[in-house]
């Protein structure tokens, strides 16, 4: 009994050896010049009746990294109080090294061993992966943050605030590498995924379907191609999916298409053809697939009310750098009459950034001509 509550105390507290008696950890890459009979001798020491052995075997064995998981998960598993705490430990500490080979492993062995229900070693296990979750997931945030991702609650395409929902945007500021993306697997409860800028690459989106609860996803000019959008094929839930300035064309459909029970696409600015618009929109029952050439205005008027009047001008967009303002009547765009602001959206969805347009309004009965060049959403 005292022995195994030395063991706890180890366990819980943190409570180290000095440095005196701490032992030097193997030399080279872990695992790589570690032998089965060390491994062997190591996990028996787990049991040893001297603390010292105990410590230096569970010290050894993290160590050891993923050469360590499978003999440590069969230990646990026996009746021994002490070994099932100590190879739990071990396990845990294993999989938390989320940039080595061993965090896979030694959480598909936790994984497995939660399997068997009713003994003391899979309580333990479940208990274990139930922390870990929680560790990764504070740890994997903080990371990311410190690396620029930018973390808030807003409504990706438009920065609305959201109340209860956790948006994640890696921009400009990141900073981070391929490998530090992979951490979005351990995030818990993010609602909206945001990947913009030309860094953002083909390779980035394979990390996407491992964030497991995400309802949209927003990549915008990036550099990313069809051969990138084939990452998210088998996602599951996603609620919403806008793809913007990017360099993919009707391949991509393909990929989409899989996509049932989304409610919202938007397509802007992309290779892909009304075409392949079309096709996307016949696969994707009950789903609105926004398509548009990427061309931007920059105002809002009341939904289905005639005449389209003004309603919000977007801060330096195309409409207001022409000198549009609230409570203008759109009469004319590019020479087609205008009669609401849908049929002002279906026009302006047949343009694209740089084109250049002339819209005929009226303002306090007068009538004005406003030349523009269009934006980007």
């Amino acid at each position: 009994m005292a022995r195994l509550f030395g063991a706890i105390i180890v366990m819980v507290a943190g409570a180290t050896l000095s440095a005196a008696e701490k032992p030097a950890p193997p030399t080279g890459k872990a695992g790589s010049d570690i032998t089965k009979e060390q491994i062997k001798k190591w996990v028996a020491d787990l049991d040893s009746d001297r603390f010292f052995d105990r410590e230096v075997a569970t010290e050894r064995l993290i160590a050891a990294g993923a050469t360590a998981v499978e003999p440590v998960a069969e230990a646990v598993s026996s009746n021994n109080l002490e070994v099932t705490t100590r190879g739990m430990y071990i396990l845990q500490e294993l999989a938390l090294d989320v940039n080595s080979e061993s965090a896979e492993v030694a959480c598909a062995a936790l994984e497995k061993i939660a399997e068997f229900r009713g003994t003391t070693a899979a309580r333990r296990a479940a208990a274990t992966l139930a922390k870990l979750g929680e560790i990764r997931h504070d740890r994997a945030l903080d990371e990311l943050k410190r690396l620029g991702a930018n973390v808030g609650s807003y409504a990706p395409q438009f920065g609305i605030p959201m109340v209860g929902r956790r948006s994640i945007e890696f921009g400009e500021k990141w900073r981070g590498e391929d490998k530090d993306l992979a951490r979005l697997r351990w995030l818990r409860g993010v609602n909206d995924l945001i990947f913009q800028g030309p860094q953002v690459n083909d390779q980035w989106l394979k990390h996407v379907p491992k964030l497991t609860g995400l309802s949209s996803l927003l990549i915008k000019r990036a550099s990313v191609t069809d051969e990138g959008i084939k990452h998210l094929k088998g996602m599951k839930g996603l609620q919403a999916i806008a793809l913007m300035y990017l360099d993919i064309t009707d391949q991509s459909v393909q990929t989409l298409k899989e996509f049932q029970g989304i409610g919202e696409v938007q397509i802007y600015g992309t290779g892909m053809t009304p075409a392949g618009r079309d096709e996307l929109a016949r696969a994707l029952v009950g789903a609105n697939v926004d398509y548009r050439q990427g061309g931007f205005l920059g105002v809002g008027c009341p939904p289905g009310q005639q005449p389209c009047v003004i309603q919000r001008v977007t801060a330096n967009s195309a409409a207001e750098k022409a000198g549009m303002m609230l409570e203008d009547v759109i009469d004319e765009y590019d020479g087609k009459k205008v009669i609401d602001f849908e049929g002002l959206r279906a026009m302006i969805a047949k343009n694209r950034p740089g084109d250049k347009v002339t819209i005929k309004i009226t303002r306090n009965g007068q009538k004005l001509t406003k030349e523009l060049t269009l934006g980007e959403w």
